[in-house]
């Protein structure tokens, strides 16, 4: 009798201690990252996601806003071009409805499940990353990535 007041006893402080901390599912930066991309750029802001490949070639810009630059051309269209040749990935441009100007603030990946895939994507920003003179910044979720160009 003893021992299954030991067990009730022990069961319920499993069931309170879940409760307490939710079950242990914790917020990772990853999770609050999808939860940004699809709660707030996607919905709140009505950003909408186009082909980056096909909005680069037209003239669209991510970071060449200035005359005198030439990144787009030299390092953030290849960049799409080679990561989309990746099995199940399409790199797609972030852009809002009051863009007038062509320019888009992220370029976006919804991430495959396929781990192998994911690891070829890291490997392929990373090569890009060492030739390109600033920094490839790279957030990812476990659903998104956003990449970014930014200077030294």
């Amino acid at each position: 009798m003893q021992h299954n007041f030991l067990t009730l006893l022990l069961l319920w402080a499993g069931i309170l201690m879940m409760t307490t901390l939710g079950c242990g599912m914790a917020t990772t930066p990853e999770a609050e990252f999808d939860s940004l991309v699809e709660e707030v750029w996607l919905d709140v802001n009505q950003g909408k996601l186009v082909d980056a490949v096909d909005y680069l070639s037209k003239g669209g810009t991510h970071h060449d806003v200035t005359p005198d630059t030439a990144v787009d051309q030299d390092f953030t269209l290849p960049l799409c071009r080679k990561l989309n040749e990746l099995e199940g990935v399409t790199v797609q441009a972030l852009l809002y409805d009051d863009d007038t100007a062509g320019f888009t603030t992220d370029l976006m990946i919804e991430l495959p499940a396929d781990p192998a895939t994911r690891s070829k994507i890291q490997s392929i920003i990373t090569e890009m990353d060492e030739e390109y003179s600033g920094t490839i910044n790279n957030e990812w979720g476990y659903k998104w990535l956003a990449i970014t160009f930014h200077e030294e």
